[in-house]
């Protein structure tokens, strides 16, 4: 028996998109001034994104900020699909969505919409970006966001349901509402042919194995 995580119910088929480098260099800051000329930079993207979410932990614990956003890189039309910071009691941060303006099928206000498959593209490629302006500055414990993506990640609050192919069938081993976007299960059969479903919405899904500890697609 063995504990594995999960983190796609399908491969991420669009890998090789040119779409995937879109967020190479680009930047995730705070700052107190509108300008943002006293931003800091808490994470910088580098290489090509795999569709699934980022959780980056933010090093400061002392600094305060009003304002936060995710700068675009040159050529990027500063393209992101959800942007979330949360602050020092992990609870997600709301604020006045400010930034550049976006095309009419994707806007700013589409990277705070709770929908990963809608986001921000900038009507030109360069100096855009996408943020929030707070009501009170905040300390920001950590950041989480999604590229462009194919809508086959786990999701937190997602219900999944994981099945072994076992004596000619499959069968149900294990049923988790999703509060990482992981799955973390424990107990499962070794050596197994697993599919892994969302019984909460979207209809791909394909079967995979583990191979020292990672998902590999069949």
């Amino acid at each position: 028996m063995m504990r594995q995580p999960g983190i796609r119910k399908y491969p991420f088929l669009g890998a090789d998109s040119y779409f995937n480098l879109r967020m190479d260099g680009g930047q995730f800051q705070g700052a107190n001034k509108s300008d943002f000329s006293d931003a800091v930079t808490f994470h910088t993207h580098r290489g090509a994104t795999n569709g699934d979410w980022y959780d980056i932990p933010v090093a400061d614990s002392l600094t305060q900020y009003k304002y936060l956003r995710y700068m675009g890189s040159k050529g990027s039309f500063c393209n992101i699909n959800e942007l979330e910071f949360y602050d020092k009691t992990n609870t997600k941060i709301e604020g006045r969505i400010i930034g550049t303006q976006g095309e009419g099928w994707a806007p700013k206000e589409r990277v705070f919409d709770g929908d990963i498959l809608t986001g921000f593209a900038a009507l030109s490629p360069d100096g855009n970006w996408v943020g929030l302006e707070l009501k009170q500055p905040k300390l920001i414990s950590h950041l989480r966001y999604i590229p462009r993506n194919d809508g086959n990640c786990v999701e937190i609050g997602d219900e999944y349901a994981l099945f072994c192919w076992y004596n000619g069938q499959w069968k149900e081993i294990a049923h988790q509402v999703a509060t990482k976007n992981e799955l973390r299960l424990e107990n499962m059969p070794a050596n197994g042919l697993y599919l892994l479903r969302d019984q909460t919405k979207g209809v791909e899904e394909r079967i995979f194995s583990y191979e020292n500890g990672r998902q590999v697609w069949w």
